[in-house]
């Protein structure tokens, strides 16, 4: 199906609006979720103009909107699984993005519902995806569990627009990812244990081809500080 022409789109999140179910809201904008065909509803994003401050980096890199609309064209060429992406425009003032929903919980919610064995299953999974993301160049910087699908077909991408491909992943924001998706994992009322977290950990140092033990020095305190301000 060809992506929603700007109009198209307007009318479907006029449509979402009135019909829709909200699934979150902030000070910037909202997601909706509303019929989109037969096959599956869509989930659609607004995003308000950014304050002075950060307007400068939003005209150097483009309308939220528009960059979930790359990254997901971009990790779909490339093999991954993501939300197809429906379509992108600015329409008074908000930056508005559209893509089919992918059934399923997200990895915190199958992660709190999970036995011990299923959960250390679960974050393999997870550091595995990340290992091949970051093979493949892609940078993300909200790759924890929140923005993961739990699908038929694996674990799936969402919430894209702070996702770009590069030449290469720094290590710094490879062990930013893997350090959300350990203190997350870690959350509730079922935190994932230390053998599964370590396991986690080694089937990505294996995937990248990398040691472990540095691995494990330069996550880990990551890991800690995020748990940390997330507790307080």
């Amino acid at each position: 199906m060809s992506e929603l022409e700007a109009a198209a789109l307007v009318e479907l999140w006029r449509r979402a609006e009135a019909e829709g179910v909200l699934l979150a809201e902030g000070p910037r904008g909202r997601v909706l979720r509303v019929r989109y065909d037969e096959e599956s509803d869509a989930v659609l994003k607004s995003d308000r103009p950014p304050g002075a401050r950060r307007r400068l980096g939003a005209l150097l890199r483009g309308a939220r909107g528009a960059r979930a609309l790359a990254a997901g064209r971009s990790l779909l060429a490339a093999g991954f699984p993501v939300p197809e992406p429906l379509g992108a425009c600015v329409h008074e003032g908000l930056s508005l993005h559209a893509a089919r929903c992918v059934a399923g919980p997200t990895l915190s919610a199958a992660l709190a519902e999970a036995d011990p064995e299923q959960a250390a299953a679960l974050a393999r999974s997870a550091a595995l995806l990340a290992a091949r993301l970051h093979r493949a160049g892609f940078v993300f910087r909200d790759l924890k569990p929140p923005n993961l699908i739990v699908s038929p077909t694996g674990l799936v991408p969402v919430d894209l627009d702070d996702a770009r491909r590069s030449r290469r992943v720094p290590r710094r924001a490879a062990w930013r990812n893997l350090a959300a998706l350990d203190a997350y994992a870690q959350l509730g009322e079922r935190p994932l244990g230390v053998r599964a977290r370590l396991g986690a950990l080694r089937v990505y140092a294996v995937a990248r081809e990398a040691e472990l033990g540095p691995l494990l020095r330069a996550v880990l305190p990551l890991s800690r500080a995020k748990l940390a301000r997330w507790r307080r």
